[in-house]
């Protein structure tokens, strides 16, 4: 028979619903949160923590913070031991030990143990068990009121919703005969955690745990519905931000380090921006294992978690290591790989990667629609994002002064490159270069990064006709007593290098025979530069460099100018460079002496370097025909988050893979299965629908209970290869961008946000 129980735990306090190492990446049982004294086993699988072997004053601890028991006076234990007995229980606080026990049998009791009040708790001791043999505990609390048991007179009819689409929730409608869920020994406040548990066989199994949010009584019938979500929520409230570590900036950095800051400096950190937090999340990442490979930047502007987490899945999909995360009742955040359709693997994850029980026409599926369309298919995706080189602001001159390179320095020259934090404009370092002749007032040379000569930057892809790219950087310089005299024919340059005979020139300073506004910084000569001044410099370059700011702009559109064409500023080329392939970027100096002194020598600061456009990726979908649809189906999205390009192709690489396929949306109800997780793969057999032990990806679960049956609604996809399927049509999910109607609403967000440049040359991105 089904079994049904739930409970409120009301105004909880410090607890454990995992018995697992928050801040740790071990998954064995073993590793667990509560001191073990000498002689005691104890494990954890992330619900159930077993205890044997305690004895007089050695068993296991809790230690949940100093606590006040006035304000926390109740100690409430779910457990239970096959073989009964008692176990002790020492409070150990500011005053004398508080002694307690409780009476244990082989099936599930909460306990509501009264503490003494007055007193700051430190640590609880379990132990001293009077019968040999395992006590389970499935989770401890130090409340502020005594824990609410719902009967099933209590609920007239309620629902858990469990997915990695989204948060779990729970819906409970309750008879509130004559305002009983008010009363004061019945009150229930937001925040409360409210337990489900559901089961097939004898015993039932932890299938909700979560807040609750929603109170709502209804007259006439005299019922309330309470609504909750569950402990993911965590992730969804918790906002990734720059304190209180060097995050949301991640460098070279692998998933797993990303999440693990995520959760340890965002989600669970009770001291968050210096407010202290008296009771807050307790997410573990006991079973969060590193998914993909080294990002090299990632960054998140007051994201909140989820949504952070979605997109480091969305990359590991362009790696093509797909993964998937959710949390669990007991507080568990689980990251695991997607697995390939009847090959799924979660490795050390304890929940098994598919389902123990199949569901088959005539055994436990009661209804089913197994829908498969393209409505929503598309296999071209244009990305509109942002481009920033490098993808981490100034990182080409912070602290990189060993990867910078000199070239063309005039006989007797030296260029020596340090890194300065004494002299900066942006960042924490700058990049110092002292140019030096020792035998001549006569000095100069070209300073430029990377050494490696590697960018490999496609220039002429960035930007547009009307809305070419920058070079954003920081210039400064000290002359001193030096001549001060430019060379005709040879002024201070900004250089673009496909390789050494090969560069775009811009004239930085203007000689005698050029014009002062033809240079950047507006001058005619270096005795006219000021010394010992950053200058910042918004520099448009490429083939359309002489286009910027001519226009007023125009929402939803682009105004475009008289003139396109290459800068004023721009020099004759060297050689024949190509804007499609820039290897490295440089500032020519020359001072040609002349004054009679017999040396010259000056330093030159470089900081806050980065190259910055518009990109236009078209990814699109290069496999034969089957399995890519014959026709063509595209669809535009825009990012404007400034990413490196890296990021933004593996975000447009996701999007293609998540939109070239038709895609199995369906349902199926059985049954109350209540020891399913969602993600798991579930073998179905129907004939009609012609699956033989076909592997479904179950996207949701749903149980729907009350005293007339209960009954589990799986919703399943066939699509193995991204973290993010499209859901059922649904209304939320035009508010959460998922599914079919997706298409719809992301179309007319970007069409009423987005101003896009017609002019954009699309990067091309064959999906294979």
């Amino acid at each position: 028979m089904p079994q049904f129980y739930a409970e409120i735990l009301r105004n909880p306090g410090p607890h454990d619903n995992s018995f697992r190492l928050l801040n740790s990446n071990d998954p064995s049982p073993s590793t667990i949160a509560w001191a073990k004294d000498i002689g005691v086993s104890a494990t954890s699988d992330g619900d159930i923590l077993t205890l044997s072997g305690s004895s007089p004053g050695l068993g296991v601890t809790w230690f949940p913070g100093s606590t006040n028991s006035t304000t926390y006076p109740y100690l409430i234990v779910r457990a239970k031991a096959a073989s009964g007995g008692t176990l002790a229980v020492a409070v150990f606080n500011s005053g004398a030990t508080m002694n307690l026990s409780f009476t244990l049998t082989p099936t599930w009791q909460t306990f509501t143990l009264p503490l003494t009040t007055g007193r700051t708790i430190s640590s609880i001791l379990f132990g001293n068990q009077s019968i040999a043999g395992n006590i389970l505990l499935h989770y401890a609390y130090l409340c502020g009121n005594t824990p609410l048991q719902l009967s099933q007179k209590d609920v007239i009819s309620g629902s858990v919703t469990r997915s990695s689409l989204g948060t779990d929730h729970a819906e409970l409608r309750l008879n509130n005969y004559r305002g009983k869920f008010f009363s004061s020994a019945n009150a229930l406040s937001f925040g409360d955690h409210l337990h489900i548990y559901l089961g097939q066989g004898t015993e039932p199994f932890h299938v909700y745990a979560g807040e609750t949010e929603h109170q709502e009584p209804m007259q006439p019938n005299d019922e309330m519905i309470i609504t909750s979500r569950g402990f993911g929520i965590a992730l969804q409230q918790a906002v990734v931000e720059n304190q209180p570590s060097a995050a949301p900036i991640y460098t070279n950095s692998t998933p797993l380090s990303i999440i693990n800051d995520f959760i340890d400096s965002h989600v669970n950190n009770a001291t968050k921006n210096g407010v202290p937090i008296a009771t807050n999340y307790r997410i573990s990442r006991s079973y969060v294992q590193n998914i993909g490979n080294t990002i090299p930047l990632y960054i998140s502007q007051f994201k909140n978690v989820w949504d952070s987490m979605r997109e480091l899945m969305d990359l590991s999909v362009a790696q093509g290591f797909p993964g998937i995360f959710f949390v669990d009742p007991a507080e568990n955040l689980h990251v695991v790989p997607l697995g390939a359709q009847g090959a799924a693997n979660w490795g050390t994850d304890p929940i098994p990667a598919t389902y123990v029980s199949g569901l088959s026409t005539g055994l436990n599926l009661v209804t089913y629609r197994f829908p498969r369309d393209v409505k929503s298919l598309r296999n071209r995706v244009h990305y509109f994002g942002v481009s920033q080189n490098p993808g981490k602001y100034g990182a080409w001159t912070e602290q990189t002064a060993s990867s910078w390179g000199s070239e063309r320095l005039i006989t007797g020259t030296t260029a020596t490159f340090s890194d300065d934090s004494s002299i900066v404009a942006t960042g924490k370092y700058s990049v110092k270069c002292i140019l030096t002749n020792a035998g001549s007032a006569h000095y100069g040379g070209g300073m430029f990064y990377p050494a490696a000569k590697n960018l490999g930057l496609n220039i002429a892809a960035l930007g547009s006709v009307y809305s070419p790219p920058l070079f954003d950087f920081y210039f400064r310089v000290t002359q001193g007593a030096n001549c001060k005299t430019t060379a005709l024919g040879s002024p201070p340059t900004i250089f673009f290098s496909t390789d050494a005979t090969n560069r775009f020139e811009y004239n930085f300073v203007s000689d005698g025979n050029t014009a002062a506004l033809q240079s950047i910084l507006g001058v005619q000569g270096i005795n006219n530069v000021t010394d010992n001044y950053w200058y910042h410099v918004l520099l448009p370059i490429g083939p359309n460099g002489g286009v910027l700011f001519n226009s007023t702009p125009v929402a939803n559109t682009v105004a475009p100018t008289i003139y396109t064409g290459a800068s004023q500023y721009q020099r004759t080329n060297v050689g024949n460079p190509s804007w499609s392939n820039i290897n490295y970027v440089g500032v020519y100096w020359e001072d040609s002496g002349g004054c009679g002194n017999p040396s010259g020598s000056a330093p030159i600061w470089h900081n806050g370097w980065r190259i910055i456009g518009g990109r236009h990726i078209l990814a699109y979908d290069n496999r034969a025909s089957p399995p890519r649809y014959p026709n063509m189906r595209e669809i535009h999205f825009f990012d404007p988050i400034t990413k490196d390009d890296t990021a933004l192709n593996s975000y447009a690489i996701a999007e293609l893979k998540r939109l070239r396929s038709g895609i199995l949306r369906g349902t199926a109800t059985t049954p109350l299965l209540g020891d399913a997780y969602p993600e798991q793969q579930v073998q179905v057999t129907t004939p009609s629908a012609n699956y033989s032990n076909t592997s479904l990806r179950a996207t949701s679960i749903i149980h729907r209970f009350s005293p007339q049956g209960m009954l589990t609604e799986f919703q399943f996809s066939d699509d193995f290869t991204n973290s993010q399927p499209l859901d059922l049509w649904k209304l939320s999910n035009a508010l959460l961008q998922m599914g079919e109607n997706a298409i719809i609403s992301r179309e007319v967000y970007d069409l009423k946000t987005a101003i896009l440049d017609p002019t954009f040359t699309p990067q091309l991105v064959p999906v294979t």
